[in-house]
Order: C-alpha cells, then structure tokens, then sequence
C-alpha cells in the first residue's frame, strides 16, 4: 500500500488550507490502495543552533512520519507573496540531514488556497525552490490554485469548485503514479 502524508502550511484556526487538506484525505478515503497521514507542523522554531539527531518530539514524529511515507501533499497557504513561516519552519527541520533528511528525492504534490484571485501562486513557486535544497521532485503540474471564497468547501470540507476538482484529482492521481516510481 502506498503511503502518503500531507502537510497544511498554515496553522490558522478555519484555514482554508487545512480544509483542503481534508478535501484530499476525504480523496483518499475512498483509495484502497493509498493510506493517507495529515500531519501537523505545529513545531518549535528552528534556529541552527539545534544538534543533529536532538530533536524535540514533535520534530521527530514529523520526520519520522515523513520518512514512512512514499509521497507528500502540501496545501501551501499565501503570505505576504511567500510561504508561511510555519510551512519554511517545518522544511527547515525535514531538510536536516543531507541525502539522509526525509524529504531528500522526496516526490511532493503542492496545492493550494489563497493569494486573491491568483491563488497561492507566488507562494507555491517560493515553495516549489525551497524544495529544490534537498532535490525533491515537485510534481509539474496541474497547478492546482484556488482563489478563496466562502463557497470554496462545503460543511465537510468537500472542494465546491468542479474545475478545482478535475486539477486536485489530476495532481494526486499523478502523486500515486510517481511516488512509488523514486
């Protein structure tokens, strides 16, 4: 069974981010053949004085459940242009470790809500560099960028927007495609 885990960039009480991430587990749910983990970034910050290997716990269930998994799905949030904090605090402590870091070559699907009527798109190209310090392969495409409404999920966090559908459905059948491939 392949394993994904995904990964919301905010950590914003209602984001809509978080929300999408749910739309996906409620994706998978259905997949007998994928087991899907969402997991939380609420971490200490990483300031470069930590030592290899001692790590707060909840740094290393993150990295730990990272390394498990064949693939990852972030839902990456818009601030300011960028990424949050949160999401560049939390791919600061995967990215430790050189090739053995749990995100090195590491297939990673990126989606996201936000950013006005371009939907997180600056973010996601700041996120899709970010990645390349530890040569994780991003999938290319569908871009899948939703513009934020108060229509954009129903009461069970199912994605409202069929167009938004088709791209969230493309992106993470091409995950499941690639993820076992690296």
């Amino acid at each position: 069974m392949l394993k994904i885990v995904g990964i919301s960039g905010s950590l914003r009480t209602g984001s809509l981010n978080t929300s999408l991430l749910n739309a996906i587990n409620n994706k998978f749910a259905n997949n007998d053949n994928v087991d899907f983990e969402m997991l939380s970034i609420d971490l200490p910050i990483y300031t470069g004085n930590e030592i290899t290997g001692e790590y707060p716990e909840s740094v290393l269930e993150l990295r730990e459940a990272v390394a498990s998994g064949d693939g990852i799905v972030i839902t990456c949030p818009e601030y300011n242009w960028n990424i949050t904090v949160a999401l560049k605090n939390a791919i600061d402590w995967l990215s430790m470790g050189g090739s053995s870091s749990p995100i090195h070559k590491k297939v990673i699907a990126i989606a996201g809500v936000g950013g006005g009527r371009l939907g997180s798109v600056r973010a996601q190209m700041a996120l899709r560099t970010t990645l390349l310090h530890n040569q994780s392969w991003v999938i290319p495409g569908p871009e899948v960028l939703i513009a934020p409404s108060e229509k954009t999920f129903d009461k069970d966090n199912n994605l409202n927007d069929d167009f938004a559908n088709m791209l969230l459905d493309e992106l993470l059948n091409e995950l499941v495609r690639v993820a076992p491939l690296l």
